[in-house]
């Protein structure tokens, strides 16, 4: 079992002051070097003594280089007593140990220098204290080292709630931790941190770094697995960059919060625990709120935080509104007259997934399960404000309460926030009026006073009627208000895995 001790002496630079990082700025840059200490630092050494020449060696090796190292990386070699670079002392590690020998930190916690000086500008550099553990055919040698870790400070394009990011090993070299070396507590909450002053801070990350410790406190010790889902603007399900970032960074801050924690926020589970929460303006605040569910489904915890004023927003010119949500929103006022009761219509998608987003490529399968026969119909609204026909199906008496395939389709470009709309009723649906070029595509007929999403929203509220609402079938007489229940789901497509 690996165990490490470190003590840290951070240093930033030029015109980036303390107070510009918050505590759960520093929390994050530990979460990350443990990582790199643990996994890629202790591993590159392991994998590297032990893999076979050839295609396999050459490729962990380049992978190295590219991740963690440079190839002027120069590390304390143990077996010349003198600094060398990577490359060379991976093959002195190798030949000593023959694939039998042993490489790994000592220790129990971090450690750092009680005082930080900033000395740069969009560098930090942190200096971490550890005893490296070597054994091989010479025998065990512990030997006090110092890693010296060069990151970036500023925010990663790729996840804007990031602030330290590209952390690579610059420098590992004999030394002894500084006199004044102090532990660097775990808990945040410690009065003795040097750190704990930046909790006052106002900031997306201190607000998530808060939550995260929360709902770690609240997920029983026995749960190994959890998956995070919703956390869309009033729960609308429109997952744009923001939900994106938002998701990512409880999804980083959970899986460091506990050792073996599993934490999704693609795959369904149905046996593990799961976080829903959703987001919205309160008063003059940003207010998240998220349940802990257990395996049954049954609420374990709640909790909202409304740390962050809105004035943040606005300062780091961010939104946490989705510029579709006014459309979504006219879209659920031209499909709620059809309802009466959606509790009896199940709909079902295979994202396999937790949120409804499907990348281009995959193949979305369609089911329905009614409690009594019914006429069912499907629609898709895309991101061009195309309507889209699914589908009719007549659900027959052998067939209510069971899974009716309604059919299969490909997620294409363009990409965005779209809607699939199902209805059941016990008339029959009226004729669509399509395109006889493109069977599938209904007809949107504007008006020149219309806008587009009105007459997108006509077409839809069309669409949705049956017999009984209105006459649409010669002959027939219509039966006044016939059950109907309908279902509808935001769907969002994207090109790739961000």
């Amino acid at each position: 079992m690996k165990r490490f001790s470190l003590w840290l002496a951070l240093c930033c630079m030029g015109q980036v002051s303390a107070q510009s990082l918050s505590q759960a700025d520093y929390v994050q840059f530990q979460n990350q070097a443990t990582y790199l200490l643990t996994q890629d630092y202790y591993a590159s050494f392991k994998t590297l003594a032990t893999v076979s020449e050839g295609g396999t060696y050459e490729m962990v090796m380049s992978k190295m280089l590219t991740k963690l190292y440079g190839p002027s990386t120069k590390i304390w070699n143990d077996y010349t007593g003198q600094n060398t670079p990577f490359t060379a002392y991976v093959r002195d590690l190798r030949t000593q140990n023959r694939g039998s020998g042993a490489f790994r930190i000592e220790g129990t916690d971090y450690r750092r220098a009680a005082s930080a000086q900033f000395v740069g500008r969009d560098s930090l550099t942190l200096k971490v204290y550890v005893q490296q553990l070597i054994r091989d055919v010479r025998g065990s040698r512990t030997t006090p080292v110092a890693i010296t870790l060069v990151g970036r400070i500023g925010r990663d394009p790729q996840n804007q709630l990031g602030y330290f990011y590209n952390l690579r090993i610059g420098l590992v070299e004999k030394a002894s931790p500084p006199a004044d070396a102090v532990p660097f507590s775990a808990d945040i909450q410690d009065k003795k941190n040097p750190f704990a002053s930046y909790l006052a801070e106002q900031t997306l990350g201190v607000m998530l770094q808060k939550v995260t410790a929360e709902l770690a406190k609240a997920l029983p010790a026995a749960a190994n697995g959890l998956n995070l889902t919703g956390f869309t603007y009033k729960g609308c399900g429109i997952h744009d960059l923001f939900s994106t970032d938002v998701l990512a960074t409880l999804q980083t801050n959970l899986t460091n919060a506990r050792q073996g924690l599993q934490v999704s926020t693609t795959d369904k589970t149905t046996d593990g625990y799961q976080i829903k929460g959703t987001y919205e303006a309160a008063g003059n605040a940003f207010r998240l709120s998220a349940d802990l569910l257990n395996p049954a489904g049954g609420v374990v915890a709640h909790l909202d935080n409304t740390d962050l004023p809105l004035s943040w927003f606005a300062a780091n010119q961010r939104t946490f509104i989705p510029v579709e949500y006014a459309r979504t929103q006219t879209e659920n006022k031209a499909i709620q007259p059809f309802v009466s009761d959606d509790r009896d219509l199940g709909l079902e998608i295979n994202t396999g997934r937790t949120n409804a987003v499907f990348y281009k490529g995959e193949v979305m399968t369609l089911r329905v399960r009614t409690n009594k026969p019914a006429f069912v119909r499907a629609l898709y609204r895309n991101v061009d404000n195309e309507l889209i026909w699914l589908g009719d199906k007549k659900i027959e008496a052998g067939q209510a309460n069971v899974d009716v395939e309604l059919g299969r389709s490909a997620c294409v470009s363009p990409f965005g926030v779209e809607r699939l709309i199902v209805v059941a009723s016990t008339d029959p649906m009226c004729a669509l009026d399509v395109n006889p070029e493109r069977a599938y595509q209904i007809n949107i007929r504007k008006e020149p006073a219309e806008t587009t999403e009105q007459a997108v929203n006509k077409a839809l509220f069309e669409a949705l009627a049956n017999s009984g609402e209105r006459k649409c079938t010669r002959g027939m007489v219509p039966t006044g208000t016939p059950y109907k229940a309908i279902r509808n789901i935001i769907i969002t497509t994207k090109d790739k895995v961000l």
